[in-house]
Formats: C-alpha cells, structure tokens, sequence
C-alpha cells in the first residue's frame, strides 16, 4: 500500500503556491506524481538539496516506490548524474534502498549512468548487492550493463559486497551473471573469505552466510579443471 503524505505538506499545493524546499523533498519521497506535478507548475524548487546534500530526485529515488514520480522530475529537468559531495548519484541510492526495480528502469531511461562510481569507488550494482532487499534490482542494473566485476577503491567486487552482507539471492544473480569470485581485494581477500567474516553492521544469520559459502565453494568445484580419464 502507498504510504500517506503528510497532509501538511499538501495544503500550499489546494493554494496554488510554491512550496518550500523542505516540503518539495518531503513531497518527492512519498507523493503522487500529480502532486509532484502540481507543485512544480507551482513553481517549486527541482534543485532543491537536503541536509545530506540530496536532491529531490535522489530522494524520490531512495524512497518512493513510484517510478512515474522519478519521471515527472526527469520530464522537469532532473539531471539524474548529479551526484552529492560524496559523488553518489540518484541511481546509486535507488539500487540501495529502494525495493522496486522500475524506479531503477526509470532512472536508466533517464540515461542515468549505471557504471557511474562515488568517491569510494562504489557503484550502484554494488550497493544493491549489498543493501537492496530485492534481487530483482541487482537483475535489471546488470541487464542495463552494469559491470558484474568492478572493484571499488579497495578492490571490492559486488560479488564481495554480497558475500559479506549475507545477501544469498544477489549472490545467485551475479555468479549466474559472471562474477568471477576468484578475484582478490587489495588486502587478498576473495568472495569466499568476505562470506566467512560477515559485515558487523548487518544482522546476519550463520545460516546465511553458511548458505553463501556453500553456494561460492560449489561455484569454485564446478570451475576446477577436470583431469583426463
């Protein structure tokens, strides 16, 4: 069910009047596309920033479900490569936390760049791998082109962001897609390892991250040469 929008922040909208750039962002998130729409007839600000130097696409992005809300602020002049001063971009914070894939499919119409990396050298495939709950965006950012094997600045692989988060399904998605978990870290660390020592940070089951590092050492077997008969 679509969340509610605070009733507050619809009242300029009744008056025809524009609404302040906290009210716009707060309306992005969780309106409508027409209220969307009538707020920026209305002369509403679509360069507007948060207080973590979001826009009000990156954060329609990271929270409403709604793509056609993503494509009434790209149809206004949202500039979807704009980054913040970390160098993430609305397409990265989609893949992150936003559960529904076409809201990804609508940024990349937009002509997003799915390759595009921040000052960490993260990507938006490995960020979903790692932090989205639906596999189905880690799909539709690697049939945009995503790059299965990039590495961020410390030589991590979506593969790895996946192992490590205990996300089993991203897993499945990126070695059916061409991961290669033999790749190392710049500390020499592989997929396998990252599985073995999960992220702190995450509320992760040892049978989930037992369940990965079955799934990466069968991966491994299947790769082993065969010896001749």
């Amino acid at each position: 069910p679509e969340k509610d929008v605070d009733a507050s922040a619809c009242v300029p909208l009744l008056r025809d009047e524009k609404l302040s750039d906290e009210d716009f962002i707060d309306l992005c998130k969780e309106g409508t596309p027409e209220m969307v729409r009538q707020a920026l007839k209305s002369g509403s600000n679509l360069r507007a920033r948060d207080e973590d130097d979001r826009t009000a696409l990156m954060c329609a992005a990271s929270e409403n479900a709604n793509p056609e809300v993503i494509q009434e602020l790209l149809s206004a002049g949202s500039k979807p490569d704009v980054r913040t001063d970390s160098g993430e971009t609305a397409l990265m914070m989609a893949a992150m936390g936003n559960p529904n894939p076409e809201v990804v499919r609508a940024l990349l119409k937009g002509r997003a760049d799915v390759n595009a990396i921040n000052d960490d050298g993260y990507t938006a495939l490995m960020m979903a791998a790692m932090g989205n709950s639906n596999p189905e965006v880690v799909k539709a950012l690697l049939v945009a082109g995503a790059d299965v094997n990039a590495k961020n600045k410390e030589g991590q692989t979506a593969l790895m962001t996946a192992a490590e988060c205990a996300r089993i399904e991203a897993v499945r998605v990126l070695l059916s897609s061409g991961a290669n978990a033999q790749i190392q870290d710049e500390n020499g660390h592989d997929a396998l390892w990252h599985a073995q020592h999960p992220s702190e940070e995450e509320e992760i089951s040892g049978e989930d991250s037992a369940a990965i590092v079955r799934l990466l050492q069968d991966g491994a077997k299947q790769k082993e040469p065969q010896k001749n008969q």
